[in-house]
């Protein structure tokens, strides 16, 4: 069982890494792997049906119509996402061919050869299901090339067998052998290739990871403990101070350090909340959002002193996780308040929104005090602070990256000092 549970997970890598391959690009997971081979095995088996048609065999006509329209029937219930269905009908076809083949002359090396070939077709297809789909599958056909191997029971057909038949046959074995061959070989140097790297891939991201986490250890720890010093500091000056004014101004600051703090915790348990909490889509009206989390922001200084604009153009309703765009919007509307030019009048904050069947598109633009160009690639970096006037964690604009990550929504940023910021938010519709 150990020895399965190995193959099955070199399986898996293997084929993950095939995914990288342009004719599978599309496909995101295993199962979608699985469908898209099944796809290219329907065409194959639809193709070398109609060459033994075309070259011409001894096979009836009805045969190989019944064949096109199996394999026609299979393409349509894979595409249209019936993988269950399409993968058993194949499999049955499989053993339809284990069959007439075992029945016809047991010793032939292609019915040896169709015996390896449904073997193999079933791991690929079933190796990730419970074991006694593929177990099952094997063994029918084993059983059925058992028994004609050991009863010697032929089908009673009537073929007259001539020498063009003969070399007809021989080419078409000649050129499907070959063709295996080559495409099995191509097969496993991809997949070597890609193996390799994909394993350098992921050393290098795994470095990247430490490197990063060290970062954010060290960063942490940092702003953590620089507020504990502060207030141990203002603590031992309060401890002897006697004036109730200078006591009041003490504690005053120390509220000032700790409520810092607890932003800067906020922060991080938010951060982490975005990477682990799962996604759950919902029906949002994203102009409501918008106005009950600026108005959220009521506390913060100049609040009363920015416009909000909102437009909307919705011609779809619009479905994705709360949880995650109510944090997007807050950091963006929270640095627009934070960052106003107070020599603009007036200031404002627009967002001009866009909705359709597939997506949002918001459009998130200010006329505050602008991103220099040292730092407009630098703004989703962890703990980045690229002004004075920044007295948060550093980690906002790089939380709302992290979140639009996890819900596969892209922003780009565009900013003029002294003339405002427009942030450009792609978001997908879940419908």
């Amino acid at each position: 069982m150990l020895m399965l549970n190995q193959i099955q997970v070199r399986t898996e890598k293997a084929l993950m890494a095939v995914m990288q391959l342009p004719i599978f690009a599309a496909q995101s997971s295993l199962r979608g792997l699985q469908a898209e081979f099944l796809r290219l095995c329907c065409l194959v088996v639809l193709s070398l049906n109609l060459l033994l048609l075309f070259v011409g065999s001894w096979v009836s006509y009805q045969f190989y119509g019944v064949i096109t329209l199996v394999s026609l029937t299979m393409l349509l219930l894979n595409k249209r996402g019936n993988f269950n269905a399409t993968r058993w009908i194949f499999m049955s076809l499989v053993h339809a061919a284990v069959f007439l083949l075992s029945a016809y002359r047991v010793d032939l090396l292609f019915t040896y050869g169709m015996m390896l070939a449904g073997m193999l077709l079933s791991y690929v297809l079933f190796f990730n299901e419970e074991l006694w789909q593929l177990v099952g599958n094997v063994l029918v056909m084993l059983i059925i090339f058992s028994v004609f191997q050991i009863t010697n029971f032929t089908l009673p057909l009537h073929v007259e067998v001539t020498d063009e038949l003969l070399n007809r046959a021989f080419f078409v074995n000649i050129i499907c052998i070959l063709g295996s061959v080559g495409l099995s070989l191509l097969y496993l140097i991809v997949v070597y290739e890609n193996s390799e790297r994909d394993l350098r891939g992921t050393l290098a991201e795994l470095q990247l990871r430490n490197q990063e986490m060290d970062h954010y250890v060290y960063r942490v720890s940092h702003d953590l403990r620089a507020p504990l010093c502060s207030v141990t500091g203002l603590v031992n000056l309060a401890a002897e101070e006697e004036d109730p004014a200078v006591l009041k101004k003490y504690l005053s600051m120390i509220g000032g350090t700790v409520s810092k703090s607890d932003g800067f915790i906020q922060s991080v348990l938010t951060h982490s909340k975005v990477l682990n909490t799962q996604m759950q889509p919902t029906v949002l009206q994203l102009d409501t959002l918008i106005h009950d989390s600026f108005g959220d922001l009521g506390y913060l200084a100049g609040w009363d002193k920015v416009q909000l604009r909102v437009e909307m153009d919705a011609r779809a309703p619009f479905r994705n996780d709360l949880f995650r765009l109510s944090i997007i919007v807050n950091n963006l509307i929270a640095n627009a308040i934070t960052f106003r030019n107070e020599e603009a009048e007036p200031s404002f904050l627009s967002f001009r929104i866009s909705v359709d069947a597939e997506r949002a598109v918001l459009v998130v633009a200010d006329n505050g005090t602008g991103i220099g160009p040292e730092s407009i690639g630098k703004v989703f970096d962890m703990f980045y602070r690229g002004s004075e006037r920044s007295t948060g964690s550093g980690l906002g604009l790089y939380i709302v990256k992290q979140a639009l990550s996890t819900i596969n929504g892209t922003i780009h940023v565009e900013s003029t000092p002294n003339a405002g910021t427009t942030f450009t938010l792609t978001l997908p519709n879940y419908n």
